[in-house]
């Protein structure tokens, strides 16, 4: 019978992972602004293809690869997000007035545009020195005209009934049209940067299962199993939806 692991145990045993994994990982290979561009400028092309003005991404905790993809932009947050993408020029990152500071960061990452809709604003909450727009005000600054033709690229089970409603009063039930396939085939399509990207990404997965099959033994909990993949994959760099990019 296997003997039981004290915490200390299994502290050492993800350390040992980590040290054996650590030098075979380079920690350079980043999504660059060039990289962002290249993405714009493909979802840009499919855009005017089939007569779209505009694209639109939301994010929340259910379905954030989108935004991401888009604005390098994933991490949780008090309010909702999106991104709203013109058929030319740069993306617009809508963030709300309490966490708008927090998606700047990777909206200077991937050099897309920052907006601070009002639309996204906590409704019982009051913010007199934040600068917001309205999603009209935002789309009048790309410049797409007055109605325009907007994808929906979030599936419909993701995406809010209050924004496709703030949507489609804006602009026009006819006007934003319901079209996720525009951006998940163009995604699908992996770029050799991307590729490098998930090299990198299954070496850190790869040690994260081999210390929790390491401690699985009898008497060490899931928690406990659990903790050692999460120790290993942070150690090594991992941010919580992955490698960084």
């Amino acid at each position: 019978m296997a003997t039981k692991l004290s915490p200390k145990d299994l502290g050492q045993i993800a350390g040992r992972v980590i040290d054996r994994a650590i030098g075979n990982i380079d920690f350079s290979v980043r999504i660059n602004r060039a990289e962002y561009r290249r993405r714009w400028s493909t979802v840009q092309a499919a855009m005017r293809a089939k007569g779209y003005d505009a694209g639109y991404a939301c994010g929340s905790e259910l379905d954030r690869s989108d935004v991401a993809w888009l604005t390098g932009f994933f991490d949780p947050i008090v309010e909702r997000y999106a991104v709203l993408v013109p058929a030319s020029g740069r993306p617009i990152v809508l963030a709300g007035c309490e966490g708008h500071h927090v998606v700047k960061e990777a909206a200077n990452a991937s050099g897309c545009d920052l907006c601070v809709l009002r639309e996204f604003q906590i409704s019982d909450e009051e913010y007199r020195n934040v600068k917001s727009d309205r999603i009209r005000d935002v789309v009048r600054k790309l410049k797409v005209g007055r109605r325009p033709r907007i994808a929906i690229w979030s599936p419909a089970e993701f995406l809010p009934h209050a924004q496709y409603e703030m949507l489609t009063k804006t602009f026009g039930k006819q006007n934003v049209i319901y079209d996720p396939l525009v951006l998940q085939l163009i995604k699908y399509e992996k770029s050799l940067k991307e590729l490098a990207i998930m090299e990198q990404a299954n070496k850190v997965t790869d040690a994260a299962f081999r210390a929790m099959l390491a401690v699985t033994v009898p008497g060490v909990r899931e928690s406990q199993v659990a903790g050692v993949g999460d120790f290993v994959c942070k150690a090594l760099g991992a941010h919580r939806t992955g490698f960084p990019t």
